[in-house]
Parts: structure tokens; sequence; C-alpha cells
């Protein structure tokens, strides 16, 4: 029962901490803005308050079965003494109060982050349009170095120069630079591509025995951070058990992103498929797996043949359905991953 409280515990931190990710969009936002640093120490002191409080109760109960049980007719005549008034008894006054203050902190602390989460929230100055919170998938050519040059040109439309009149040849011109700069809108089938690729690889999954769970994020370049086409992903596998968290294994997916991440329904497997940031090869979803039984990363490729769709679906214990590229040809296949999993090499 601890420990399930225990999870339910860490749980409610880590949501709290993506939550406010996910509305300030990076760690260095919140660790810039006073208040929303207030409010996630609020919620992690409630935290280990909670967790401390509630061992010293334990502890002092515990205290008080045995100063029961070591002398029966004394706790008897106790009983008589306190009998119809209003006393501590059969508690203490030493146990009442810890109670009553460890009940007013979890109430009090809660509380005091939610009025600083607000507080951050509407002082926060507010995105631009363009502004994405983990970053976007640009293409081979970055369309930000056009924006100076689209900016530029109509700001000199806008504002003709005293001094000298623009011919219409000029304009006209002009007005093709702009439309030639201008980045593309996407449609809302794109939109929603991008939206569906920034989840999978900010994203977190417990395995179905809640044994493990599973964490990605987006990485830049080492060198060239400024180029979204160089980002890469991390994937780190976690023990699921609060009081003593441990990294089991973790592989950096350099030039790749995941397009679609699953755990087997038997909890022995991690199954992910990629694509290149940087937009090469598009047909190729190259897939990978996480081994819980030796910790190991593997591509899965070289076992059944190039992968072309991000898709897949698992059915029980760990039989995973992908389409691959056999020759000519496009076909489903149903690998077992469990008897597939020697096959395929691991990752270096």
């Amino acid at each position: 029962m601890d420990k399930q409280n225990d999870r339910k515990q860490f749980r409610f931190v880590s949501s709290c901490y993506r939550g406010k990710l996910a509305v300030f969009g990076s760690v260095d936002k919140i660790l810039n803005n006073i208040c929303a640093e207030i409010s996630i120490a609020a919620v992690i002191l409630n935290l280990v308050i909670s967790l401390l409080g509630s061992g010293w109760l334990g502890l002092l109960l515990r205290r008080r079965i045995v100063y029961a049980e070591k002398d029966a007719p004394r706790w008897e005549k106790q009983f008589h003494e306190n009998k119809g008034k209003s006393t501590y008894w059969p508690s203490t006054r030493t146990i009442d109060w810890s109670a009553f203050m460890l009940q007013a902190v979890k109430i009090l602390l809660p509380v005091t982050g939610g009025i600083f989460f607000l507080v951050a929230l509407f002082s926060q100055p507010k995105p631009q349009k363009d502004e994405s919170h983990f970053g976007s998938l640009a293409s081979p050519t970055p369309s930000t170095l056009s924006l100076p040059s689209a900016t530029a040109s109509i700001e000199g439309a806008q504002s003709p120069s005293p001094v000298e009149t623009e011919s219409p040849l000029k304009s006209s011109q002009a007005s093709e630079e702009i439309k030639a700069d201008a980045p593309a809108t996407q449609s809302p089938k794109a939109n929603e591509e991008a939206e569906e690729t920034e989840e999978m690889n900010d994203w977190h999954g417990v395995s179905p025995d809640e044994a493990l769970f599973a964490v990605t994020r987006f990485i830049p370049d080492p060198v060239y951070m400024q180029r979204h086409d160089h980002d890469g992903v991390a994937v780190g596998i976690f023990r699921g058990e609060f009081q003593t968290p441990a990294i089991v294994a973790r592989h950096n997916f350099r030039g790749l992103f995941i397009a679609h991440i699953e755990w087997s329904p038997d909890s022995k497997f991690l199954l992910f498929t990629t694509a290149n940031s940087n937009g090469v090869s598009p047909w190729h979803a190259a897939a990978f797996v996480f081994c819980a039984a030796d910790k190991s990363f593997r591509y899965v490729d070289a076992a059944i043949g190039d992968v072309v769709s991000p898709k897949f679906h698992f059915e029980p214990p760990n039989i995973a359905s992908m389409e691959v590229k056999k020759g000519e040809a496009e076909e489903d296949v149903k690998v077992s991953l469990s008897k597939a999993i020697q096959q395929m090499p691991r990752v270096k």
C-alpha cells in the first residue's frame, strides 16, 4: 500500500513538472521565473514533508501500541480514568499535534504552489506565433534565413522614402520577393503530424507491469545546436520505484526523431520507429527496440528488413505488426520480438 502511495505521489510531482514545462516552454524559462520556481519548490517540499511526516506518525503510533501491550492493566486503568473526558488519550499530545501540523502543511503548500503558478503563468511574456515550445523540424533549407529579407521588404513597402519614389516595376519585383521569401503555410494535416512528432519526442510511458518507465527528449547537435535539422532524440529507461529511482539504460539517437513508440503488452520490449531530422529518406522509418532482459537497444531493420511505415501495433505477448520493404514490394509482417531479438544487432 505504501509503495502504491509513493508511486502516486511520484506521478503527481512528475505531472506537475511536465505541466509547468508544457506551459512555460523550456526549463530555462522556468528557472528565469521566480514564481515558477517557488511553485515547483512548494510541490516538492509538500511531497518530502508528506513522506517524512507519515513515517514519523507511523513511528509514534507504533510506540503507543507497544506501550499499551507492555502493561495491559495500566492501559485499562487509563481507559477508565479518561472515559467520558476530553483528553488526548488513547493518543498523545505529540501525536495529535504532529497530525494537525502535517495536515495543515499538506493543504497550505499545494495552495501556495498553485497561487505562485498562476502568478507566473499570467506574468510571463506571451510567445510569438511562430515560437514552439519544443522546437520545430526544419527543412534542409531553414526558413528562418529568409525572414529578415521579407521583413525588410515589407517595411520598405509600407514606408516609402520621401526622396525617391519606387517605380511600378520595382514594386512588382519587391512583391514577388516577399511571396518567394514568405514561409509556406502548413495544412491542418501537416500541423497535426508536427504536433504528434513533438509529443512522441517529449513523451513518457510506463510499462504495463509498471516496473519500468521510458522517457524521450529532443537533444540538439553538440556542435551545430542552432540547426534543427541536426537534432536528435534521447531515449531513457528508468525503474518505476519512487524510493529507489535508477536509470536502467539510455541512448542518444543523433539525427533522428521518434515517429511512433509503444511498450509491448508483456513489458519486455519498447519498440519505436524513427525518421531523419533533416528529411532524408522519408520512405524509411528505421525501427529500434529496447530489450528489458539485457538492457540493450537493438536495430530491428537488420533482422526483418527496412521498415517503411512508422505506424505499428502489438499483439500479445510481444508480436509486432509492421510494414516492411521486401524487394520492390511492401508487405505487412508480424515479428515475435522475443524470438527475433538475438538476430538484431546492438546499437553502439
